[in-house]
């Protein structure tokens, strides 16, 4: 939970229709919606959807099953972005960090973790700027196997 209480210091920024790619069983979904937002959770397995649905209370989550490296989404549709200890995951994680971006509008704001044993404060940056978001913020936080990084788009 404490990675979840780290992202969510910096939704002050954004409110209405985000994105969390790689939503899993849906709990940061719900906490998202208990913030005011609308989200569209999405995820590769169907099994972890199915499971994000019973659990969902809130009417605000839609749920997607695809790729993130492939996202079925218009262009420029989210005020913001969430991906929660997914792209040390991917095979390439710049694929799904390039069609995050397309997908949000320019000035949102893109917020994620990475597991600290996957890649390090550097990398992340590194990876943040190569995607062309812009005011990064990469940091690690005590009590927490993440790295966390923030960017706008």
């Amino acid at each position: 939970m404490i990675k979840y209480t780290i992202l969510l210091r910096k939704t002050h920024e954004i409110r209405s229709l985000v994105v969390d790619v790689g939503c899993g069983t849906g709990l940061f979904c719900e906490l998202l919606t208990m913030r005011g937002f609308r989200v569209v959770g999405i995820d590769f397995s169907i099994e972890m959807l199915r499971r994000a649905k019973k659990a969902i209370t809130l009417q605000k989550v839609f749920l997607v099953c695809c790729d993130s490296d492939f996202l079925p989404l218009r262009d420029n549709i989210f005020c913001g972005a969430f991906s929660v200890t997914l792209l040390q995951n991917l095979p390439n994680p710049m694929l799904s960090l390039n069609e995050i971006v397309r997908v949000c509008k320019k000035g949102s704001m893109v917020h994620l973790s990475v597991l600290s044993k996957s890649l390090n404060v550097k990398d992340l940056e590194i990876l943040l700027s190569q995607a062309g978001l812009r005011d990064i913020e990469v940091f690690g936080s005590l009590g927490s196997e993440d790295i966390y990084g923030h960017g706008k788009i």
